[in-house]
Formats: structure tokens, C-alpha cells, sequence
């Protein structure tokens, strides 16, 4: 009988069914198997979703309560999902996983939709499915070979959710062109329509700023171009007000009535530092002036990209195609929301990879569809073919999720079984035993102890507490939210910071850059606790001490650089409190880097960064000899620094877990040079 059902099916019907089926099957597995072991790196990554998460899960709101540094939109996707599994890690590891599975999967769907134009959605949908396997396929054979060449990262390909779920936060564009095409597109009224694309411009506002700002103006323009022969002054006005009254009102509501605070801090906090603040600080990799931004069209892979976007475009003149126009708009939006981050932080590929992804998929759709215009005629002359093909083809993609489902029971059962491991009930998942005696410290902690960490990690999700400052961790603390953070701090009874054999390079970063934390710290608390990332610290007024005073003056070189001249009485961390004012010839941004032989991240070569709108600066430095040394100072952009004084004294604190004695990896740097 079951038999008869299915032969009554039309057998690609059947297909794309089954193929969506077992894709969905390898997205549900493979989020799983990923959910098992929970995380121990606290920095960029599964604790910052989570962090925003949890706060929702406690009641709270962006804006009144805290600041997501991720956007709101990709939160509010998550979720439903967090909330339904549990609301604790696990449960925030596998929404994200499996989020940026089905829609790095819905973009290739879209994508090919828009090619080969079939009759249902749902064609397109198991299309979709099988072209992302395709493209995982690509990725790993070329990654296995070691071939010269990077296709896409796995972040790009939806296979992890990244440091910030940037495969997430880029699929504004796709969503936006999805809901225009298939609903907003249909409404038969013109006044409506305006109205519907008015409410979902509003909507797209709040996803992430990166991409919702590039992508809302880019649409404002598809709207207005793609009506042009129903364009009225009202029906414009009335889509702009549209617009903006749906925004306001939603942002008021998601924010509960705090939207100012939210976007001072995307806007004001973070937009103005983080040019600056976050490595790595070569020239190469900031944009200084307007001429620099050519330098965007030719990084990396852009222009492949940018030559499909060119093709797609004589496309789209020349057969007046809505759906290649689509496609177009889509691949604009990617790359400005690859220029707007490059712009506002620094460039690199990673920026740009949904621009990438898209272009690659494209090439592979269009591909086929040529294929298939060329040989259609010479396939369908075989009646068996359509049968036999969607039989052979189903078989082929029930592989993935056979695979999936293989790896996550041999995962489980291993967890289950590892004495090395064991299971943490409040974050739904696995940890290394070397974890054990930190997490029955977190649970034994009275709850009236207030328990601030440096990146909200492990000990906040178990008590499922947060300390009261807006931010998720302390490199978040931008401009007059750092102020606030500094003044919390105070009150925190024990402090939590990453140990420096976590990362060597990551740790030191933050020592440099963020003194004002790592200060209170060596001199208001005392080492108390070690786990294998993270340092336990309490409070203990007794670690207060006479500070030692170093003499510290302004010099120049005999190139007329600024540099800091230091009578260093003995070896080790000394703190330098520097004056500073910067003069311009005229408006450019400028970088400016001071030495202080510790910051080694990401190329940073011993050097801080600065904010060149300050004219005060706090930060470590340390010395491998006593007598004179120098500090020199680097600046990027056409800028002019003048050093007004300098006082410099001695860090007591030595703590090999917190402060290397001795900071230079891999020799990367001689400072008697």
C-alpha cells in the first residue's frame, strides 16, 4: 500500500521532499554533536551569544538592561529555539549552529530560484539543500588536498556560527529579498504594497548594524526603482513614514522603552572606538582616507564576486528580469555590508565571505542550468530517467545525515563513558574534569556575591547571574560604557579574568588595552583560584602598597617622532601615565600606537593602540634590563602627536598565570635594539 502512495507521487516531488527531509536531519545532528562538549574559550564566540540569550531568558531588554554587541535581530531568531531546548549552553550552541545552517541553506534556495525560476519554492528549497552540501563537499576536498587556493571558510558555509555569528547577521539581504519577492511583490494594490515594504524596511533596521543600515538604504532604492510606473508623492511619503513610524515603534518596544540608550552605544560607544581600538594595527589594514576605499574592490576573492555582480547586471539589463535584478540587489547589499564593517573596524576577507559565498553559488547554479539547457532535450527522451535519477539522487543525500547521525551517537556515547569528562547539569553539556573543582567553586559561591568576569563565561551561565554593567565582557566597554563598567567594578566582591597560558597572545591584548580593569585588579584583589582558562580573583584591601616612581620624560627622535625616555630601576611591568595632544593638517583619521612590549596580537609587534580623540592614556609596559629605555610611538595618517608628560611607576604585582616574566613570544621582539 505504502508501495502505491509513492508511485503515485511524482517522483521529483517525492524528491525534494526526501532530499529537505534528510537536510534537515544532518542540521538537527550535526548542531547536536557540536552541543556536547561546552566551550571553555569565554572570548568572541559561543558565551557572547549566549550572554544576550540568557539575559532575554531573565526578562531583560536591549537598551534598558544590557547591550548586545550582536545586534538584536539574530537574538531574537535564536531564541525561540534557546528557550524550547532548555535555556542554558548547550541549548545556545545548538541554535546558533543549526540558525546558520538553514540560512546559509535558504540563501542558496533563494539563489537558485531566482536562476532557474521552477514553479513551487519548495523545488528550490531541496535545490538549496543539495547545493549546500555541494559546496561543504568543495570546501573539504580542496581543504583536504591542501590546495593552494581557500574556497570559503566554515563559518561562510554555514557549518559553524563564527566569533559573532556574522553568517547570520549577513543574511539581512537575503531574508529582506525573500519576503519582497514572495509576499510584498504579490499585493495587488500599490498603496498596500508601499505599506507592506514600509513595515518590512522598519523591520530590517533592527537586525545588526553592519548590515541593516547597508541594506535598509539599499532597499529604500529597489522599492522606489522597481515602482516606477505606480511612483506617486504619496505613495513614497507614505512608505518613507511607514518606515520610519515602524522602526521607532519596534525599537521602542524591543528596547521597553530605552531605544537612546541602545543606539548611543552602537552609534556613539562602539562606533567611534572600535576603529582604533581593535587589532590588528598595520597601516594596511585601516582605511584612512576615501581614495583607500578601491583598495575594498580588489581584497581577496571581492573581485570574482564583483565580476558575477558585473555579469548579473548586463543579465538583468538586457532580459528586464526581476529575478536577476533580485539577485543583484542581494549581492550589493553583501558587499556594503562587507564595506560598512571594513570601514568602521578594519578590512579583511572574513568581511566579505556571504559576498563570496554568494557569488560561488551563483556560478555553481548558473553553471547547471546551462548544463541542463544543453542536455534537457537528450535526458527526457528516456522515460525512466526522472525515476531512476530521483531514486539514485535521494540515496546520494541520505549520506550526510547518515554520517551526522553516526558521528553524534559516537560522540554521546563517548562523553557518556569518558572518565576524563563530566556532565555539568546546569549548562546541558560535557567539560573536561580539570573543570570540576572551578564549578562546585561557581556553586558553593553565596549568591549575594557579586561576581564580575572579564568575558561573561562558564561561572555566570551555571549561577545564570550577570554583573551590573550593560556589556558582555570588558573589550565591549566602549567609550562612556567603559566609564560605567569602571565604577561597577568597585563593587565587585570577586573578579573572574582569563589566565594567560589561555591564549598568549589574546590575554596580553587585553592587559594593554584594557589597563583600567586589569589595575583594580592587581591592586585592590588577590589570586584565589585557578581553573584551566580563567583566574578567580577576591578582594583584599591588604594588596594596596607604596607606588615606586620611575622617572619618565617626552623626547624626540632624531626624526622628530615622539617617544617616551624611561630610567628603569629594575626589570619588569611598570605603569605609564601619559599626556598627549594630537594635531591634524586636516580631517583624516588617524592611528596611533605607543610601545609597550607586551601586545603581540595579530601582528601588533609590542605596540598598544590609542585613541587619537583622548588626550590621556593609562597602560603597561615592561622592561628586560634596568638602565634607559625608550618607548617610540608610531602614527598612521597624516597627523602630528605632541607628548606633553609622562609619569611611570612600578607594578609590584608578578603572577606568571596573569603577567608573563617574559612577554616576548617567539623572540618577535629585542627591545635593547
Amino acid at each position: 500500500m505504502i508501495n502505491r502512495i509513492f508511485t503515485k507521487i511524482p517522483p521529483i516531488a517525492l524528491m525534494n521532499w526526501v532530499i529537505i527531509l534528510f537536510w534537515m536531519g544532518w542540521a538537527i545532528f550535526h548542531s547536536l554533536y557540536e552541543a556536547i562538549n561546552i566551550p571553555t574559550i569565554h572570548w568572541d564566540g559561543a558565551f557572547q551569544t549566549s550572554s544576550a540569550l540568557y539575559r532575554l531568558d531573565e526578562g531583560q531588554f536591549p537598551g534598558k538592561d544590557f547591550y548586545p554587541y550582536l545586534g538584536v535581530g539574530p537574538l531574537y531568531v535564536l531564541y525561540p529555539i534557546f528557550k524550547a531546548l532548555g535555556s542554558d549552553i548547550s541549548s545556545s550552541i545548538f541554535s546558533s549552529y543549526f540558525a546558520v545552517a538553514v540560512v546559509a541553506m535558504l540563501s542558496s534556495a533563494f539563489i537558485w530560484h531566482m536562476v532557474w525560476q521552477p514553479k513551487s519554492f519548495i523545488t528550490s528549497v531541496a535545490a538549496g539543500s543539495a547545493l549546500f552540501f555541494l559546496i561543504i563537499l568543495i570546501v573539504k576536498v580542496t581543504g583536504a588536498f591542501n590546495l593552494s587556493f581557500t574556497l570559503l571558510n566554515y563559518d561562510a558555509i554555514g557549518l559553524t556560527p563564527g566569533h559573532s555569528l556574522r553568517s547570520l547577521r549577513s543574511f539581512a539581504p537575503c531574508l529582506t529579498a525573500i519576503i519582497f519577492y514572495f509576499f510584498v511583490l504579490k499585493i495587488s494594490s500599490a498603496r498596500m504594497k508601499y505599506l507592506a515594504a514600509g513595515c518590512l524596511t522598519g523591520l530590517l533596521l533592527l537586525w545588526s548594524n553592519d548590515y541593516a543600515i547597508s541594506t535598509s538604504l539599499l532597499f529604500v532604492a529597489l522599492v522606489i526603482a522597481l515602482s516606477r510606473n505606480e511612483l506617486r508623492f504619496n505613495n513614497v511619503l507614505v512608505y518613507l513614514l511607514l518606515f520610519v513610524f515602524t522602526w521607532a515603534i519596534l525599537l521602542s518596544m524591543v528596547t521597553l522603552g530605552h531605544p537612546i540608550e541602545l543606539l548611543k552605544y552602537n552609534f556613539l560607544d562602539v562606533a567611534k572606538n572600535q576603529w582604533w581600538y581593535f587589532a590588528p594595527y598595520n597601516e594596511s589594514d585601516r582605511i584612512f582616507t576615501i581614495r583607500q576605499f578601491a583598495q575594498l574592490f580588489i581584497l581577496g576573492e571581492t573581485p570574482v564576486a564583483l565580476i558575477v555582480m558585473a555579469i548579473l547586471a548586463f543579465l538583468a539589463w538586457k532580459y528586464k528580469s526581476l529575478e536577476y535584478t533580485l539577485l543583484l540587489w542581494v549581492g550589493a547589499a553583501l558587499f556594503s555590508g562587507g564595506i560598512v564593517a571594513s570601514v568602521g573596524g578594519h578590512y579583511g576577507f572574513y568581511y566579505f565571505e556571504a559576498f563570496y559565498y554568494w557569488s560561488i553559488a551563483i556560478i555553481i547554479v548558473g553553471c547547471t542550468r546551462l548544463i541542463w539547457s544543453r542536455f534537457s532535450k537528450q535526458i527526457t527522451e528516456y522515460r525512466w530517467a526522472p525515476r531512476v535519477s530521483a531514486k539514485l539522487f535521494m540515496g546520494i543525500m541520505c549520506v550526510p545525515m547518515v554520517i551526522g547521525f553516526y558521528r553524534y551517537m559516537v560522540e554521546l556515547s563517548e562523553a557518556k563513558e569518558d572518565t576524563n569528562r563530566f556532565f555539568v547539569h546546569e549548562l546541558g553539556g560535557y567539560l573536561p574534569k580539570e573543570w570540576y573543582d572551578y564549578i562546585e567553586l561557581a556553586r558553593n559561591t553565596p549568591s549575594n556575591q557579586l561576581v564580575a568576569e572579564e568575558y561573561w563565561g562558564i561561572w555566570s551561565a551555571l549561577r545564570r547571574s550577570f554583573f551590573n554593567w550593560p556589556v558582555d565582557s570588558v573589550i565591549h566597554a566602549l567609550g562612556d560604557t567603559r566609564n560605567i563598567a569602571m565604577q561597577k567594578l568597585q563593587n565587585a566582591d570577586t573578579v573572574i579574568s582569563t589566565r594567560l597560558s589561555a591564549s598568549l597572545d589574546l590575554q596580553p591584548w587585553n592587559v594593554s588595552q584594557n589597563y583600567w580593569f586589569y589595575k583594580n585588579l592587581l591592586s585592590q584583589y588577590s589570586v584565589s583560584a585557578l581553573s584551566p582558562k580563567t583566574v578567580v580573583w577576591k578582594k583584599s584591601p591588604d594588596t594596596t602598597s607604596i607606588p615606586i616612581m620611575v622617572d619618565c620624560r617626552p623626547e624626540l627622535t632624531s626624526a622628530g617622532m615622539p617617544l617616551l625616555r624611561i630610567n628603569v630601576p629594575a626589570p619588569g611591568y611598570y605603569e605609564m601615565n601619559v599626556q598627549y595632544k594630537i594635531t591634524k593638517s586636516h580631517y583624516q583619521r588617524a592611528l596611533l600606537l605607543v610601545q609597550n612590549n607586551i601586545n603581540f596580537a595579530m601582528d601588533s609587534n609590542g605596540y598598544i593602540s590609542i585613541d587619537p580623540k583622548s588626550t590621556e592614556v593609562q597602560f603597561p609596559a615592561y622592561f628586560n634590563h634596568d638602565g634607559q629605555a625608550d618607548l617610540n610611538v608610531k602614527i598612521f595618517g597624516k597627523a602630528e602627536m605632541i607628548l606633553s608628560s609622562c609619569i611611570a611607576k612600578r607594578i609590584t604585582f608578578d603572577d606568571k598565570d596573569v603577567l608573563s616574566p617574559q612577554p616576548f613570544l617567539n623572540n618577535r621582539l629585542d627591545i635593547d635594539k
